[in-house]
């Protein structure tokens, strides 16, 4: 199986990444949670979106005599680990030297008071958009369901979760930042 894969990953075929991805996904998600469990877990299905990406493009390197397909994919979401992280301590060292001794560092989980207008206006750009966004945002967000099972759940592929979830989070963070007053409800 994995011998078609690759050489129809190495021939561009256009399925080939879906294959990757439904063969491999929720194995590299695992393995990620492991070696960060740090991560939120959208940052790491992101490294693990990414790490398939990278490793369809360089399908041409791949050499089974040197490693499994697998560990070979591994190797991809190590790398998108690292990078994460030097991202961050490069953010800190900027934050840092900006506001002096105090470096800055993210929450793991950001703790809003429920007087908080930014709660507020996170409630009112949720509540315009469609429902079928509302149940996706509250399959994710309130239920903290994996992307694997809201996707299961809606009957709709693991990547259109994702790419879902990514688009309306972008996009109401924006809007509850007050940088842009976008139109959620067009999102895909």
């Amino acid at each position: 199986m994995d011998e078609e894969l690759i050489q129809a990953a190495k021939a561009g075929k256009p399925h080939a990444g879906a294959f990757l991805v439904s063969l491999y996904g929720p194995r590299l998600l695992g393995y990620c949670r492991t070696i960060a469990p740090d991560l939120g877990d959208v940052d790491r299905e992101l490294i693990c979106e990414q790490a398939i990406e990278k490793a369809c493009r360089k399908m041409d390197e791949y050499d089974e005599t040197k490693a499994s397909l697998a560990a070979w994919l591994r190797g991809f979401v190590r790398y998108g680990v690292l990078s994460w992280r030097r991202g961050w301590a490069r953010r800190d060292h900027e934050h840092s030297s900006e506001f002096g001794s105090q470096a800055w560092r993210p929450r793991p989980q950001l703790e809003l008071d429920p007087n908080d207008p930014r709660l507020v206006r996170l409630a009112a750009a949720v509540s315009t958009l469609p429902q079928d966004h509302q149940l996706l945002i509250a399959l994710r967000f309130w239920e903290n369901l994996p992307t694997f099972e809201i996707a299961a759940r809606l009957h709709i592929s693991e990547a259109a979760v994702r790419q879902r979830l990514s688009r309306l989070t972008r996009q109401l963070r924006a809007q509850v930042e007050g940088h842009d007053d976008a139109d959620i409800g067009g999102v895909a």
